[in-house]
């Protein structure tokens, strides 16, 4: 049973008022109630689509594929419990070019993440050039980010597209053009962002254009209390990796995601940056 099949099967249970959070007791705090909202768009989510857009992996690598997510999961929301702040709930998901797979993590860590009892997931689509989150699953012609980061009297949560997914739920580009960069990089798209991350026990995760790709993706990198870098194993440069890595800089809450990797290579990585992701044998789709 893929990521999908398993969250519309708890779809089938209520979601309880309140639960208690994982981790260090001294340093999570107690988590409010979560509160569903209804949206007045909605989408279904068909598992045999993305099953054949590559998204959900074939059935004899999905108990491996749902475990290697289940590992960067808990790392992620161990550190946003822990710190509590809304910026650690702010997770950006980028590469250093395109084809590394970082829309195939993005999407099934979402679906990951929604599963979880205390929490919720949405993820937003903030690869403005390349909007594969809306392409994938059908709200490419949706509003969203940019045309609440353009309109100071838009609020962004009217924006926000629920899910037939318990806990997860979407935020779509929105038209781009030539004014993308200075939108991007404005303080309207900062108080956009830490306005849909302050919202309890919710974690934001942006799908982001590749690093160096786009000025964009070095903006939002700094918005984010979090950053995931996904490497395509054999496939992406070495060089390319370095230099997106100095493009974060040194700081804290950056992760390395290898993806496509086998397990005789595992033992021959490691990142001295933020967490030590390895991400197993699954094809990416970008």
């Amino acid at each position: 049973m893929s990521l999908i099949e398993k969250a519309l099967e708890k779809s089938r249970t209520p979601r309880p008022g309140s639960a208690p959070v994982s981790g260090s007791p001294a340093a999570a705090p107690v988590p409010a109630p979560l509160q569903r909202v209804e949206r007045a768009k909605s989408i279904r989510l068909d598992a045999e689509h993305l099953g054949a857009m590559g998204i959900i992996p074939p059935p004899d690598m999905q108990r491996r594929h749902i475990a290697q997510i289940r590992s960067i999961k808990n790392k992620l929301l161990r550190a946003a419990r822990e710190s509590g702040r809304a910026r650690d709930r702010l997770i950006m998901l980028t590469s250093a070019l395109s084809g590394d797979g970082k829309t195939f993590v993005s999407i099934n860590l979402a679906l990951s993440m929604a599963a979880e009892k205390d929490c919720s997931v949405l993820l937003v689509d903030g690869d403005i050039p390349k909007p594969n989150v809306g392409m994938l699953l059908g709200i490419s012609e949706q509003e969203g980010l940019m045309e609440a980061a353009r309109d100071s009297g838009r609020d962004p949560e009217s924006l926000i597209i629920g899910t037939d997914v318990p806990g997860f739920e979407l935020l779509a580009a929105g038209r781009g053009g030539s004014d993308g960069t200075e939108v991007v990089s404005s303080a309207r798209m900062a108080s956009v962002l830490n306005q849909l991350a302050s919202v309890a026990n919710r974690i934001v995760l942006v799908d982001s254009p590749p690093l160096l790709l786009t000025t964009e993706a070095a903006v939002l990198a700094q918005r984010a209390g979090q950053v995931l870098l996904v490497v395509r194993e054999a496939v992406t440069p070495e060089r390319a990796v370095i230099d997106a890595i100095e493009m974060l800089g040194e700081r804290p809450g950056v992760g390395l995601v290898l993806n496509g990797v086998t397990d005789s290579r595992l033992e021959q990585y490691y990142s001295g940056y933020g967490y030590d992701y390895a991400y197993g044998s699954v094809q990416p789709t970008e």
